[in-house]
């Protein structure tokens, strides 16, 4: 997104500048897919919620990764998650519900969107409130997470720290993205 906004930057006068300029002030360079930014934007303008974090990986009070959801509203504690036609095969729903049962057991909040949700944003708006109020109806001492990266993890949270990995770490923490 820096390299972007220095282009905007430099190319005042061009046609679609102002556009440009309005779409990435919209992005998020997290976003792994066209559907989790979907899901960002029915959660911050449909729905009202302050912008989440996009794909950053959550860990218990010892340090194990307990996942990285696709949006995480930290002060919440409400982890979202996009369901597409991949996560229809036995194996992918048990590890869904895997994930799922690992997010509340260190006490996030979840909800899914699935592609059918695009036809119907109210319902989806109304889970996600649902989750949030939840939520934030916990005591304090039910945050049994954080985002305190452990001294064992390699971030790939930006396109910067995404650059600087080597061809062997590459493979290895971004072969989901692939």
């Amino acid at each position: 997104l820096r390299e972007l906004e220095e282009f905007v930057a430099r190319h005042v006068g061009w046609p679609g500048i102002r556009r440009a300029r309005r779409a990435l002030a919209l992005a998020d360079e997290n976003s792994w897919s066209p559907r989790e930014t979907v899901m960002r934007f029915i959660w911050e303008y449909a729905a009202g919620f302050p912008r989440p974090l996009t794909n950053v990986p959550v860990f218990d009070l010892r340090g194990r990764h307990v996942g990285t959801p696709d949006i995480l509203d930290v002060r919440a504690g409400v982890a979202g998650e996009y369901d597409g036609a991949v996560h229809l095969t036995r194996e992918s729903r048990r590890r869904d519900l895997g994930r799922e049962d690992d997010f509340r057991s260190v006490g996030l909040e979840y909800f899914t969107m699935l592609a059918s949700d695009a036809a119907n944003e109210r319902a989806l708006v109304s889970r996600m409130a649902a989750a949030r109020h939840r939520a934030l109806w916990r005591p304090p001492d039910a945050r049994r997470w954080t985002l305190e990266l452990p001294p064992w993890w390699v971030p790939t949270m930006t396109v910067d720290q995404r650059r600087a990995l080597t061809p062997d770490q590459r493979r290895r923490w971004l072969a989901r993205r692939q």
